[in-house]
């Protein structure tokens, strides 16, 4: 279920080719290189990011369990970058305090909601549009590339290069 380093390529490649998808590459190299599930990362709140430490924190109401609450480092340039791409989007969106989320939850009709988090399907759009380009929807034989997915690519990656044991 974890994507190759070519396949990896090919998937944020994709995703950096259209504004419109922009978001999905800020949002799977966060994942990447912080191995946050997508319940993290849909409850993630601005006032969550440190930006100066270069960290974010799960909170419990994000974490799976109280054995994920954790404090995150933001280590490559990258991913500090998307961050704060995010941010920035965040606050396009109205997410403009340290509540709000930083992926805000999506009325159709009205705009965003800044004080709930965006819905699980709030990147579907996208996010099939560039799995069906990358050739990732589930007709080679493999499972459809999944958002959860982008964090059995995290630790796999941490795996192969000796961060973590297998």
């Amino acid at each position: 279920r974890a994507l190759s380093a070519d396949e990896q390529q090919l998937w944020l490649s994709t995703a950096l080719s259209q504004p419109r998808w922009h978001v999905i590459y800020w949002y799977s190299v966060l994942a990447f290189e912080t191995s946050m599930s997508t319940n993290e990362l849909r409850n993630l709140r601005i006032g969550d990011i440190n930006l100066a430490q270069r960290v974010v924190s799960i909170s419990a109401q994000g974490a799976k369990n109280r054995y994920r609450q954790r404090t995150i480092p933001l280590v490559t340039n990258e991913v500090l970058w998307c961050v704060e791409q995010l941010i920035k989007r965040a606050g396009d969106l109205g997410s403009t305090s340290s509540p709000h989320y930083l992926f805000p939850f999506c009325r159709h009709r009205t705009g965003y909601d800044p004080t709930r988090p965006m819905s699980e399907t709030g990147l579907r759009k996208h996010w099939l549009e560039i799995r069906e380009i990358c050739g990732f929807d589930g007709k080679n034989g493999r499972p459809a590339f999944r958002p959860y997915y982008t964090r059995h690519t995290a630790i796999t990656n941490w795996a192969e290069s000796g961060i973590i044991a297998p």
